[in-house]
């Protein structure tokens, strides 16, 4: 999309102005900043600073060995903490991750440029992104505007494809691994939890299996009836809440949420956004659907809709606010 139209989107200047750069967070990522002394030398990286800390890796700003301190590091290094280099779980979310990395090449799915999976210290080289994830976008605008939310949609739709065309589905699609540049264009972050397709792939059950305000019914159920419709469950969560202010479902114990997405119909949107288009009432509707068989069937599908919709709403003026819940 062009800068004047990211600008009629509301996107100019809001993006970037929040978080100058910011890396991949991994699904257990927490904000404790690491007490790592650094600079320090991993291969044939400089970790110039410590981004974030969570219970399997630590994530660093990095730039070769021997470049001039004067550059801004323009790499990200997630590595695997030290404790878990000798548990074989651990090191293979780092493996898998690199893999779908190396197997899908396209501009919505983060790229891995070196790795060391070998031997320790285990960790993934990728690029130190400007911007932010769409967790903390959210958690300053609220909620969205239709055309906005439409395209930051459409885009993670157009990532899950690609991912899809390769035989994966993501795992764990949430807005923390949704990255937003400062222009609006989307990246999905944080393949560790991705699965093969074909034929289907369990997960560990003595692992999380996704973040479960987005986790699809199934998912909660049987690991082994997940599919890449369980990713667009997932979109259609993240979506009404661009579009809310708020998930479908926000009970605070795990097992009335859980219990929620098996049985609870979602509140519906007209009752947050009233003018939201009838299409686009009923698109939600489908990725909402308990029974993966009534939501659209795979990631193309869904991305043709949601183009439709843009070119229907793109100069939608919502009488509501788009910030505020």
């Amino acid at each position: 999309m062009t800068h004047s139209a990211a600008s009629r989107l509301g996107l100019k200047g809001t993006l970037g102005r929040l978080q100058p750069a910011h890396i991949p967070e991994d699904s257990q990522a927490t904000i404790t900043v690491s007490p790592l002394p650094l600079p320090q030398v991993v291969g044939p990286w400089e970790l110039v600073r410590s981004l974030k800390e969570g219970r399997l890796y630590r994530l660093f700003s990095a730039r070769p060995r021997g470049q001039s301190e004067r550059l801004p590091p323009a790499y990200a290094i997630k590595c695997l903490r030290p404790e878990l280099e000798h548990e074989a779980r651990a090191v293979a979310f780092l493996a898998r991750e690199a893999a779908v990395a190396q197997s899908v090449k396209n501009r919505r799915i983060i790229p891995v440029f070196a790795s060391q999976l070998d031997r320790p210290p285990y960790f993934l080289v990728m690029p130190l992104l400007e911007g932010q994830d769409l967790a903390s976008y959210l958690g300053r605008m609220g909620r969205l505007s239709i055309p906005q939310a439409l395209w930051i949609a459409r885009q993670t739709a157009e990532g899950l494809a690609a991912l899809h065309s390769q035989g994966w589905m993501h795992g764990d699609v949430k807005p923390s691994n949704i990255f937003l540049s400062p222009l609006g264009q989307a990246t999905l972050l944080d393949l560790g939890f991705a699965r093969r397709l074909d034929p289907p792939e369990p997960t560990n059950a003595s692992w999380l299996l996704g973040t479960l305000t987005y986790m699809a019914p199934e998912k909660i159920t049987s690991t082994l009836r997940a599919d890449i419709r369980s990713d667009l469950y997932s979109l259609g969560v993240i979506f009404y809440e661009m579009l809310a202010g708020r998930p479908p479902f926000t009970h605070a114990q795990p097992g009335d949420l859980a219990r929620a997405h098996l049985q609870e119909v979602p509140p519906e949107i007209t009752r947050f956004r009233p003018y939201i288009p009838r299409r686009l009432v009923a698109l939600l509707r489908r990725l909402l659907a308990k029974d993966p068989l009534r939501r659209p069937q795979t990631p193309e599908e869904l991305v043709e809709r949601l183009v439709d919709l843009e070119i229907a709403t793109f100069d939608t003026r919502d009488p509501q606010p788009c910030s505020g819940n």
